[in-house]
């Protein structure tokens, strides 16, 4: 918003000139001071993570952008997107917030998911390294699946299962872990509330509910 007020206030004539910006969480609103002075405006945010900032521009290839803003901006967007291949998701503005939370979690919080349990391994005795190569092909085969079978045909484990004597071993496990036993618990919730839409038996799925800390 300041860079906007600034640009506002540079003399230049902005009628009819596209400016948008990035940002998964802000909509085009974030560039009034330029609205006002007769840009059109709109945001567009690549559904990606770049942990590189010299990444190529083939990682845009097949990626889907969240486009909201001035109907002329949108459609200049659309022809950006498609020039790298890319897609485009159309966003009402008061939606962005819901869609960067949706999209940190994928991603994000993926990733802080991952180093709990590089973290876990290593109580077990299991270097860093080691670590992550034995959860990546476990991982990868996750994303493999999910993307064949959708989310949650893809989704295995002792929760879909109903086991509820693994679960309880693992809660055990992690007893003197506190921070990742609650993250196991919210998950395994979140789990559990799939594994009863796919049809796992009502007492079992209370019981695992009361096990997990959910009553």
């Amino acid at each position: 918003a300041k860079a906007a007020a600034a640009l506002a206030r540079s003399g230049v004539d902005w009628t009819g000139r596209v400016v948008v910006h990035t940002s998964g969480l802000l909509a085009a609103s974030a560039l009034a001071p330029l609205a006002r002075r007769g840009a059109l405006t709109a945001s567009f945010h690549p559904v990606q993570s770049f942990a590189r900032k010299d990444a190529p521009a083939s990682v845009f290839a097949g990626v889907t952008w969240g486009v909201e803003g001035d109907p002329e901006a949108v459609e200049a967007c659309g022809r950006v997107v498609r020039s790298l291949r890319g897609h485009v998701l159309l966003l009402a503005a008061k939606d962005k917030p819901l869609y960067h939370a949706a999209c940190a979690l994928a991603s994000n919080a993926f990733v802080a998911l991952e180093g709990t349990a590089v973290d876990l391994l290593g109580r077990a005795g299991i270097d860093r390294g080691t670590a992550e190569a034995v959860l990546l092909p476990l991982v990868e085969g996750t994303l493999q699946n999910v993307k064949k079978l959708g989310v949650e045909k893809a989704l295995t484990g002792p929760v879909i299962r109903g086991d509820q004597s693994t679960v309880a071993a693992h809660l055990e496990a992690l007893r003197k872990d506190p921070r990742a036993a609650d993250i196991y618990r919210v998950l395994g919730k979140a789990v559990l509330e799939m594994a009863a839409r796919r049809g796992l038996a009502p007492a079992r799925v209370r019981s695992l509910r009361r096990r997990l800390g959910g009553g």
